[in-house]
């Protein structure tokens, strides 16, 4: 008879294997075209206010600066560049992999862990963001660190665990403020939970909800005078476009509704469990997708505000993709089982082969904008651009302008060029300000195409004749 040490030490490197492939695979498609996408609007004002130290965006940027630290000392290695300004989201991104084994194996079990880590290695959402220059990568690997010591406080009862739970949410509020939809979400979850024990339907004391739930509820309060701060200059300087439908288009094409089922089923296997990871899972994704759409009806929000609700989905779907086999084994299902969990992944790499190669990486082609007006364009014509940094990027500093209202207001300039969003709503004929200034007035040269999901990016070239 084989010892059970031998057997459990096998069974431990058998998914230690499992686990190194993932994160190869997971570095592999996040390395994938890394420096090959376009820029964007916020990513080179991200590389510019790394670079020179000056923040932008009123109290948005001075009050979370940990993305603008890491980015300096990337370029300072790499480079003011793509690489060097996206390593630390690539970075992050390939570190929430592991960390996201490390978490959920001891309250989940390895296998469910594995295959929840599988998903999220696949995530098209998640790789995006960990190929972008900007905060979200870093704020969901925060925010995961915090999950993670949080769980293991609720395991062992470590009161020092719950300390350092609530300072990595506090890291993550230093990367963005959106990080405070997932604080609220914690401290509701907790409190509910330690409602829930004083009338007896919990089976976990009070003291426990309490003991976790007192570390941030101290960083809420701690951070609510920059929330209001900062709150009160995007409700002032940014204007709401994006309505709720296009919040719900665009967290739908991340995360199909296959998928959110797929996360439901997950929700009630463990509450049949009676485990209540159920609860801070259904949280983590339920309270932040309130609080972002409650916002986006005041003012400027994105969906990327709640990327790090995709931590808590793959979990979900670990757990119905584990239960699945697990039922499987056990019944005449299990080729149907077996079918069903290898399913999600193909889907996911159908997903990915289009990110590949139709959606360009999620960015909206600028290059091939700039290069078609670069061929054409006759010495002393101006170029416009409704992202001049991104334009001056490519070209060089002074060496264009933006599309903006006082441009529009006159006349065009005789021999200028013009590159405009045709959208910036989330739906393709929601045409922009620029876009239908231009139209009347100069002429169409081309259409540099991107759309996906419910979001339109084309890039529209004018010409103005001489």
């Amino acid at each position: 008879m084989v010892p059970i040490r031998q057997i459990t030490h096998a069974v431990q490197r058998r998914s230690w294997l499992l686990v190194t492939t993932i994160v190869v695979l997971g570095a592999a498609l996040r390395w994938y075209n890394l420096t090959e996408w376009d820029m964007w609007l916020d990513e080179v004002d991200t590389l510019w206010i790394a670079e020179s130290g000056e923040y932008t965006e009123g109290p948005m940027y001075r009050t979370a600066p940990v993305n603008f630290w890491l980015t300096a000392a990337s370029i300072r290695v790499f480079g003011a560049n793509e690489f060097g300004g996206r390593f630390p989201s690539f970075l992050a991104g390939v570190l929430t992999l592991l960390l996201f084994f490390v978490t959920f194996r001891a309250v989940l079990g390895d296998r469910a862990a594995i295959l929840g880590m599988l998903f999220l290695c696949l995530s098209m959402w998640h790789i995006f963001w960990s190929q972008v220059g900007r905060h979200f990568g870093p704020l969901t690997l925060f925010l995961l660190l915090g999950l993670s010591f949080l769980l293991a406080h609720w395991q062992r009862r470590t009161a020092y665990l719950a300390w350092l739970a609530a300072a990595s949410v506090g890291a993550a509020l230093a990367t963005h403020s959106s990080a405070f939809f997932f604080l609220a979400a914690i401290v509701a979850v907790l409190g509910f939970g330690f409602l829930a024990s004083l009338l007896g339907w919990s089976e976990r004391p009070s003291g426990d909800y309490l003991r976790a739930g007192v570390p941030f509820l101290i960083l809420m309060i701690a951070y609510l005078p920059v929330l209001f701060t900062v709150g009160q200059y995007i409700l002032e300087v940014k204007t709401a476009w994006n309505p709720p439908y296009g919040i719900l288009a665009s967290y739908l094409f991340y995360v199909p509704p296959f998928v959110v089922f797929l996360a439901l089923a997950g929700f009630l296997v463990l509450v049949k469990r009676r485990d209540e990871l159920a609860w801070l899972l259904a949280g983590l994704i339920v309270v932040p997708f309130a609080l972002l759409v409650f916002s986006t009806t005041r003012t400027l929000a994105s969906a990327a505000y709640i990327l790090a609700s995709i931590i808590a989905v793959a979990a979900l779907v670990g757990v119905t993709a584990d239960w699945l086999l697990d039922t499987g084994s056990r019944a005449t299902f299990r080729w149907a089982a077996v079918t069903i969990v290898v399913g999600i992944f193909v889907a996911q790499a159908w997903d990915l082969a289009h990110y590949y190669m139709v959606y360009n990486g999620l960015k909206p082609r600028w290059k091939d904008a700039i290069a078609y007006v670069e061929e054409r364009r006759q010495p002393g014509e101006s170029l416009y651009a409704s992202e001049q940094w991104v334009a001056e990027y490519y070209l060089g500093p002074h060496e264009a302008g933006w599309v903006g209202e006082d441009e529009l207001k006159v006349a065009p300039e005789p021999g200028a060029w013009y590159i405009a969003y045709m959208s910036l709503g989330p739906m393709p004929y929601h045409f922009s300000h620029e876009y239908r200034e231009l139209s009347p007035i100069t002429r169409m040269m081309t259409v540099v195409p991107l759309q996906y999901g419910a979001k339109n990016r084309d890039l529209v070239v004018f010409y103005a004749e001489p």
